[in-house]
């Protein structure tokens, strides 16, 4: 388990230039966004709205009558409030997930752009999104599942045998967990997204500069020896494609959740 600390600093570091990194997410966030239905008003909460900039685009698809952007990196929810205060009028917050400070029954709808992948604790999750939820109210979000960084972790597996890209929750697992915790599912969708770079150092650059790059919770973590970063990156090479770049796989589960 990484520690939320430790999650919150990477991504409150990752602020400033997050935007310049994040044309992936914004591309699922868009994909998500498509499944809300049009002019549903009602209260909307964005969950893990990182630098706030789908927050704009979200307001006017859904017309709330009263919405509250949320994360877990106090950076983040600063970026946000300093940058979209006057144009949104949303309440900025920082808060976990897990534990949210919001009334019971604050909520019509929970957007979630690629942010609940960093709850480890999908109990204390699920709990306190049915706890926020109104009766019918609906949770839609993103995450990504087994098969992102595929050529990443094939890589590295090359070199040594510790784990270097992020675990993420098998789709049957997240599905299972929803329905078992009383959600009903009132969509689903898989999507696969390939992203090129000039080279395997490119998208590390790209996963630091949005803060997801992976995250050890050994507290004796050590930085990454020249050697066997060069024995990875030689090993990106069988991934090459005919045009020279480099390809990242990411695989991307958008569901929608209802409370009953």
């Amino acid at each position: 388990m990484i520690p939320k600390k430790k999650i919150a600093a990477s991504f409150s570091q990752a602020a400033a230039g997050y935007d310049a990194s994040a044309q992936f997410q914004r591309d699922v966030g868009n994909d998500l966004l498509r499944l809300l239905p049009a002019a549903a008003g009602g209260r909307l909460l964005d969950l893990g709205s990182g630098t706030g900039a789908l927050h704009p685009r979200l307001l006017a698809h859904v017309q709330p009558i009263q919405s509250v952007g949320s994360d877990l990196a106090q950076g983040m929810s600063l970026f946000a409030k300093t940058h979209l205060e006057a144009e949104c009028h949303s309440l900025w917050v920082t808060s976990d997930a897990e534990a949210m400070p919001f009334p019971s029954n604050s909520f019509n709808h929970i957007f979630a752009n690629l942010s609940l992948q960093w709850c480890d604790n999908v109990d204390a999750l699920a709990k306190e999104v049915w706890r926020v939820l109104e009766p019918q109210g609906i949770l839609w979000y993103s995450t990504l599942v087994p098969g992102t960084l595929c050529e990443l972790e094939t890589s590295w597996a090359a070199v040594d045998p510790f784990p270097h890209v992020n675990d993420f929750i098998p789709t049957e697992q997240l599905v299972a967990h929803w329905k078992s915790a009383g959600f009903n599912l009132v969509a689903q969708h898989r999507k696969t997204h390939r992203l090129d770079y000039a080279s395997p150092l490119a998208l590390l650059h790209d996963l630091k500069g949005i803060g997801a790059h992976f995250m050890d919770n050994s507290a004796n973590q050590k930085v990454t020896p020249p050697g066997k970063l060069k024995r990875m990156l030689a090993a990106y090479r069988q991934f090459q494609t005919a045009e020279g770049s480099y390809p990242a796989t990411y695989e991307v589960l958008m569901l929608g959740i209802q409370k009953p």
